[in-house]
């Protein structure tokens, strides 16, 4: 035990500890110096651990930033890409929209040809039919015009001549 208390002495005061130490607290110091230099020896071990650490979070970094830049500026890509695609999504269905406007007012203007086309049968057929001073009066007056859509306007005869054009060529 005198040669513990005379390491431990020297020990203490050679970090600094020239308090008096007692012969009955030896075994008590004594551990807790032990202590003192296990913590002492981890923390100076975790130190380096850590800054290591700290080294290897920068070369990170420093390598990352070209991909921070590429992602930035693919970020910005996309994002116009995405402007210009509900933009051309908006015109598209505008386009639709408006297709399907001509094509109903198209249909209603081919119905009101296919009308006018039998009403002006069902007169030829009149006409042809016995009534020759109706005819005569009707041929002296020339072509009766027809205004169709938007103030176009149609001579009687040549809509007869369009007529039979598409009867005769939705009988082939």
């Amino acid at each position: 035990m005198e040669s513990t208390f005379v390491k431990l002495r020297q020990e203490l005061n050679d970090l600094g500890y020239i308090e008096t130490l007692k012969p009955d607290c030896v075994p008590l110091v004594d551990r807790l110096f032990s202590d003192l230099k296990t913590t002492t020896q981890n923390l100076q071990k975790y130190m380096k651990i850590s800054q290591q650490a700290i080294e290897e979070q920068d070369s990170l970094r420093l390598g990352a930033e070209p991909y921070k830049c590429d992602n930035a500026k693919l970020i910005r890509e996309c994002n116009e890409l995405h402007l210009a695609f509900i933009q051309f999504k908006e015109q598209h269905e505008k386009v639709q929209k408006d297709l399907k406007v001509k094509i109903v007012s198209l249909e209603n203007q081919l119905q009101n040809c296919e009308s006018e086309k039998q009403n002006l049968k069902k007169r030829i057929k009149d006409l042809d039919s016995g009534q020759p001073d109706k005819k005569a009066g009707v041929k002296a007056k020339g072509p009766i015009p027809r205004t169709v859509d938007k103030g176009k306007t149609f001579r009687l005869d040549s809509a007869m001549g369009v007529c039979r054009r598409k009867d005769s060529s939705s009988f082939k």
